[in-house]
């Protein structure tokens, strides 16, 4: 068998999710590190990345690519949050109150991608 030979044996858990189901699985990851480093007992995860990909499913096209911006900016901010809080901790810094920013800030953005995705309707926004 070479890398181009298709093994009907092996199968990967999320073999056909979308580039946004595995930034939400990876997002949930980085969110509990995140909740450890804020010193929250709040978790991170609100919905499995198998149930998020099941809902963003059902989205229209228009709120499928609102909720892949959104995603996307959530990466973006967590992977720069997470390695300066990271850098701080190493260097023995109190990162604790940073930690604590970042993470109101990722239960928001995480609330409002998944009130998205929850909502099979169109998105109608106000002018």
């Amino acid at each position: 068998m070479n890398a181009y030979t298709k093994d009907p044996q092996i199968t990967a858990p999320l073999a056909n999710a979308s580039a946004t189901v595995m930034r939400w699985a990876a997002l949930l990851d980085a969110g509990n590190a995140l909740a450890l480093l804020a010193d929250t007992r709040d978790h991170a995860e609100a919905i499995p990345a198998r149930d998020f990909a099941a809902a963003i499913a059902l989205c229209t096209d228009s709120r499928r690519r609102l909720a892949d911006n959104a995603v996307a900016d959530l990466s973006a901010i967590m992977e720069s949050g997470l390695s300066a809080l990271l850098a701080g901790h190493q260097r023995g810094g109190n990162t604790r109150p940073a930690a604590k920013a970042l993470w109101r800030e990722y239960v928001s953005a995480r609330n409002g991608v998944l009130d998205m995705v929850a909502n099979a309707g169109e998105m109608h926004l106000r002018a």
